[in-house]
């Protein structure tokens, strides 16, 4: 491609996205997003100019998770591959780049043989660019011009739509650079959102103008919008809002990085004197989505001489009142008819007179009976030749309350240790936003997380999951325009997705009883274990089969062996996840002796008044030391209920509940180390 960029004020731009690229010390990729009425929209972007020609290479593959459906989070997030992107073809730029200046920077960035700038705008931009590499001139330019045009951004492979979105679900998207490890490793891009977080835009609500000497001077906060809008376009009228044309022919950056950069954008306008001139901002986003447009700032311009009024003398009465005091030489007094005091919520919005009648050219004060909390106050004179005012004076009244508490903070926590903060958003006309704490501990001092406050009602954050606490807590203060901070937020825990297995249990000892071997084992360490699982192997085989134990406080089991052949055996812990740990120590054992009969006449009796069951046998072996007695509730598996003496020959079960489906299961122990044979009885209850 020999297209040459033409590009106007490029010596800001390349002042400003290079220090915005450098500020990332991780190499990752970036993912925002913006939730529409029927769509949402995604940017991407590498953090720094390697990442960026290698993803230009290999591309990028965006997927998205369904983690909410009707407010319930899924068991199981529901993946799809939204696809694969990558810079377009260089055909299907050249269509468009006479349309667009931005798609003509991005296609010579990505595809130009050489990047260089015409000799029109290369005198100033030169000396900056004389200073970087090439590849650095690509990166920057490029993503400008990415952050400028959604369609570039999209013939870049940064930007997608998706369209196939629901209003009951919420999704959790996330973009990674197809580029092999062992070349670079990056980060993937996440962002968490539905098309129920829509909002309109915000126009710009600080804006100001000084105008004076033929110069306007128009000032915002540019710091507040920074996660909102990267450029800003300001429009001026001099037909009293008639109509409205451009300022400049390019956006003007949001150049805030949280650093050094004043929170201030300032645009000056050459104005003529003695005209009003109208003025208003709007914000544009990385989408190219453009803001509807701020409340107005008007102006006239004088030249020095003809400001001649002004306030001398300020007290603030009780009862909400203000008195005002200004200066006017007595000489002026027979040339004008008289005073006018305006009052306005804004030194650049519209005033309004608040005295009924006007005030003698003797008049040097004035009594507002009823100030609000912030008041800007002009005075007017007024004479044949028309009215000249004073540069606005701001009085604020004691504001000492604090917006409303937070309230109804809800999370989504992902196993990686990103957390999604969302809570009900503050409705006060002086709100400026929100801050946000955070500690490991419920009981601990919380720290601020945030370093300004956040305009938002949603906040994203990371963890450590691999720690050795389960849970991390947060709370949020709300803060309005002057500060005023309300209390704490009630305190929201979020338990940790725990991916850590208990300790190993055991083997401490084990003993064999004909075919029944009885192993005892040391219980897992861990607090939080919920069961057991024995793992058997029988000699020759290579398949483990497991039995599981439910009961989180057993130390012993009585295995059953088949045969004569050797087993293996070994037991695990498991925590409620199912995390788990480090099998024991295997151990091999193998049945001793053939088994003997059981017992014979095995029977039971109902009482229905007690609930309980009696069972009762008869067993004439003479070498008979006792019984074990063993129960199946509701076909849960058998497990030992009791161990009685040789000459007892009943047993009395008092636990028992209505409709439960029984079986019992009788085993004789000898003394000469055999056991007879299990005879087991079912019983409905």
């Amino acid at each position: 491609m020999n297209k040459i960029l033409k590009i106007v004020c490029l010596g800001l731009i390349l002042i400003i996205v290079p220090d915005i690229v450098f500020s990332q010390q991780k190499s990752g990729i970036a993912l925002i997003s913006q939730a529409k009425k029927d769509k949402i929209l995604l940017r991407w972007a590498p953090k720094d100019a390697n990442s960026w020609e290698m993803a230009n290479k290999y591309g990028y593959t965006l997927e998205r998770y369904i983690i909410l459906r009707d407010s319930a989070i899924l068991s199981s997030p529901e993946k799809k591959v939204i696809g694969d992107f990558s810079p377009a073809p260089l055909q299907d730029w050249e269509t468009k780049i006479d349309e667009n200046d931005y798609i003509a920077v991005s296609a010579q960035a990505i595809y130009g043989e050489t990047f260089e700038l015409t000799e029109d705008y290369s005198n100033d931009i030169m000396q900056i660019v004389n200073k970087t590499k090439e590849q650095m001139q690509r990166f920057s330019f490029a993503l400008f011009a990415a952050d400028q045009s959604f369609e570039a951004a999209q013939l870049s492979g940064l930007g997608y739509i998706d369209t196939d979105v629901k209003e009951n679900e919420k999704y959790l998207y996330k973009v990674f650079a197809n580029i092999p490890e062992e070349i670079l490793v990056l980060d993937s891009g996440l962002t968490y959102l539905s098309i129920a977080d829509y909002a309109p835009l915000t126009p710009i609500d600080d804006v100001s103008i000084t105008i004076a000497e033929g110069l306007a001077t128009i000032k915002w906060n540019q710091a507040q919008y920074e996660s909102i809008y990267n450029s800003f376009i300001v429009e001026r009228s001099a037909d009293a809002g008639a109509s409205y044309q451009s300022v400049s022919k390019r956006p003007i950056i949001n150049s805030f990085n949280g650093k050094t950069q004043s929170k201030y954008a300032i645009k000056t306008d050459s104005v003529a004197d003695g005209k009003e001139y109208t003025y208003r901002v709007r914000g544009r986003t990385a989408f190219g989505e453009i803001s509807p447009a701020s409340k107005v700032v008007k102006g006239t311009s004088y030249s020095t001489a003809a400001i001649n009024i002004n306030f001398s003398d300020v007290n603030i009465l009780e009862g909400n009142r203000v008195q005002l005091a200004w200066e006017f030489k007595t000489e002026w007094e027979d040339q004008i008819n008289g005073f006018h005091i305006l009052r306005g919520g804004a030194s650049d919005g519209d005033f309004t007179k608040i005295n009924t009648e006007i005030l003698g050219p003797d008049y040097r004060s004035y009594v507002d009976e009823e100030a609000s909390l912030t008041n800007y106050y002009k005075v007017e004179v007024e004479s044949e030749n028309g009215v000249k005012r004073s540069f606005p004076y701001l009085v604020q009244l004691e504001d000492s309350i604090p917006p409303a508490v937070p309230k109804n903070i809800k999370y989504v926590i992902a196993t990686s240790g990103e957390v999604f903060l969302s809570w009900d958003s503050n409705s006060e006309a002086d709100f400026l936003g929100y801050r946000v704490y955070q500690s490991n501990f419920r009981n601990s001092e919380f720290a601020e997380i945030t370093p300004s406050p956040i305009t938002t009602n949603k906040f994203t954050t990371s963890i450590s999951i691999n720690n050795l606490t389960d849970s991390i807590y947060f709370r949020l203060k709300s803060v309005d325009n002057r500060y005023n901070a309300s209390q704490f937020s009630a305190i929201r825990g979020i338990g940790k997705p725990d991916l850590i297995a208990p300790t190993q249990p055991l083997i401490q000892n084990f003993k064999v009883r004909g075919n029944i071997v009885e192993i005892e084992w040391q219980a897992s360490s861990s607090s939080d274990v919920k069961k057991y699982k024995l793992y058997s192997r029988m000699e020759g085989e290579s398949e483990w089969e497991n039995v599981l134990i439910e009961n989180a406080s057993a130390t012993k089991l009585d295995f059953k062996l088949q045969g004569e052949k050797e087993y293996e055996l070994r037991i695990t812990a498991l925590d409620e996840n199912n995390n788990e740990s480090v099998s024991s120590r295997s151990i091999k054992v193998k049945a001793e002796q053939l088994l003997k009969e059981g017992v014979e006449n095995l029977r039971y009796a109902i009482d229905n008044k007690d609930r309980s069951i009696t069972l009762a046998w008869d067993y004439n072996q003479e070498d008979v030391i006792g019984y074990k007695i063993y129960k199946n509730s509701n076909e849960s598996g058998f497990s030992l209920l009791s161990f009685i003496s040789s000459d007892q020959m009943t047993f009395t079960d008092s636990k028992i509940s209505f409709n439960e489906k029984l079986s019992y299961a009788i085993l004789p122990l000898l003394n000469s180390k055999n056991i007879g044979t299990i005879k087991e009885i079912d019983i409905q209850f």
